[in-house]
């Protein structure tokens, strides 16, 4: 513990590069904390697994599931430090063996800092070679300056090689990688997840920070009470709630997608029953501790951002309108789009489908601030709902006379029907009839921003 130093070794600028990336499951061969320490700054916490029975555990955290193969040093009976321990590895911790060759079985191995004479991971390497015969793991090793002899060693074992240059970084080349590799994952995964619904996939697709969505980080069983109370009420103010139920991720990628929800998402409402819950913590780090807001247990009882959930259904009806004031009276008046014309160059980096439908998505939720009279009478005969809000097409006619662009009848014709179609998914719109989309909504949007000015 001297020699590591584990009262005041701080974690680096490798280690914090390395930990924005969401991996979810790392596996260390390091008895320090230094890790664990760089995922709870940027996670509020991490699941680290040191015996075999944690296997079993299932991960509460937004954060990856730390394996530390060779213990800890705060766990003595754990550590893997003699040579002993190196050649009974297999025999002590079977089931660590078992769950990573399943992992390097199923998923694209990276290792990094590996050392040749870890006799325990050649044995799990082997091994895996010896079942899988001629299909042999996916695996590759980041290497920085190593030798033509070192590299032949492991395409021998059947590991690929990305061999960076050695130069005046030294190893330190490595935070240049994590933060590259973390800028292609922010670039390119977000429009790779699968949106149940349209204005979901919409929004991946943009892959940037949109002043209309709410992101609901609820558990299971809350679903569909926030379905029935909270979102059409969140819905009628022009806003757009997302969930992570709304978003069909591949194995491996639940902490990744929670990452992407976050960073297109301008306000976060958490429904938790853990005091101090890091996901609260991981939240604020995204979109600032205004923009968050707590159903359940807070660290501070006087926090104006945090309500108590009601005890009965019935109590739902005030939580659902409490979120929906939040939400309006915080969130940014500024459209996501800048006013200039979408560029044929813009349009390869935002989807023209997702900006129509975003534009679309502004123009109704300025239609309605704007105008909160165009409500048309009762909504459910429970009147949970409240008022049931106008339509587009009617949002339009009725605000015609005070909106100082008015739109012809086919415009607007052709905004409702392209509308459907955007949200529904109900067919298929040409580009030049989503250019024509973004463009007259973006003059709706003005004009009513304009009157509301006034």
């Amino acid at each position: 513990m001297r020699a590591l130093r584990v009262r005041d070794a701080l974690p680096g600028a490798m280690h914090e590069a390395f930990c924005q990336i969401p991996f979810d499951s790392v596996v260390t061969t390091n008895v320090e904390q230094l890790l664990e320490s760089a995922y709870r700054s940027r996670h509020g916490d991490v699941l680290a697994i040191i015996e075999e029975q944690q296997l079993r555990l299932a991960n509460p955290y937004e954060a990856p599931t730390l394996l530390k193969l060779h213990g800890d040093v705060h766990h003595p009976g754990s550590l893997v430090l003699t040579e002993r321990d190196y050649d009974e590895f297999s025999l002590r911790r079977p089931m660590f063996v078992t769950w990573l060759a399943n992992q390097l079985i199923s998923k694209t191995g990276v290792l990094i800092g590996y050392s040749l004479d870890d006799a325990d991971f050649r044995q799990i390497i082997a091994m895996v070679r010896s079942r899988l015969g001629e299909a042999s793991p996916d695996l590759y090793v980041i290497e920085v300056g190593a030798d033509p002899a070192k590299i032949d060693r492991y395409r021998r074992r059947g590991v690929r090689v990305v061999n960076l240059p050695w130069g005046p970084l030294g190893y330190g080349v490595l935070t240049e990688l994590f933060d590259a590799l973390y800028d292609y994952w922010i670039a390119n995964f977000p429009s790779r997840l699968q949106g149940t619904t349209a204005p979901v996939r919409a929004l991946l697709r943009a892959g940037v920070r949109v002043d209309e969505a709410v992101l609901f980080l609820l558990p299971d069983e809350m679903v569909s009470v926030y379905d029935d109370f909270v979102f059409p009420n969140i819905a009628d103010r022009g806003l757009l709630p997302l969930t992570r139920q709304d978003v069909a991720h591949p194995p491996g990628f639940r902490v990744a997608t929670t990452e992407a929800l976050l960073r297109i998402s301008s306000q976060v409402v958490i429904h938790t029953n853990r005091v101090g819950d890091p996901v609260v913590r991981r939240a604020i780090a995204s979109v600032g501790r205004e923009n968050v807001f707590v159903v359940g247990r807070s660290t501070d009882d006087d926090d104006e951002y945090t309500m108590a959930p009601p005890p009965s259904v019935d109590g739902w009806t005030e939580v659902a309108e409490v979120i929906a004031n939040w939400a309006t009276g915080v969130s940014g008046q500024l459209s996501f789009f800048d006013e200039a014309p979408l560029s044929a160059s813009r349009a390869k980096d935002i989807d023209l489908r997702s900006s129509a439908l975003l534009e679309v998505i502004e123009m109704e939720r300025a239609l309605r601030l704007t105008f909160p009279e165009g409500g048309i009478g009762d909504g459910r005969p429970d009147g949970r709902r409240g008022s049931r809000h106008a339509g587009l097409r009617q949002l339009l006619e009725l605000s015609a006379e005070r909106i100082p662009v008015g739109l012809p009848s086919e415009d607007v014709h052709f905004l409702v029907e392209t509308r459907n179609k955007l949200v529904h998914g109900s067919g298929e719109v040409l580009p030049g009839d989503l250019q024509r989309c973004v463009d007259l909504a973006r003059v709706v949007t003005r004009a009513v921003r304009r009157v509301g000015e006034l």
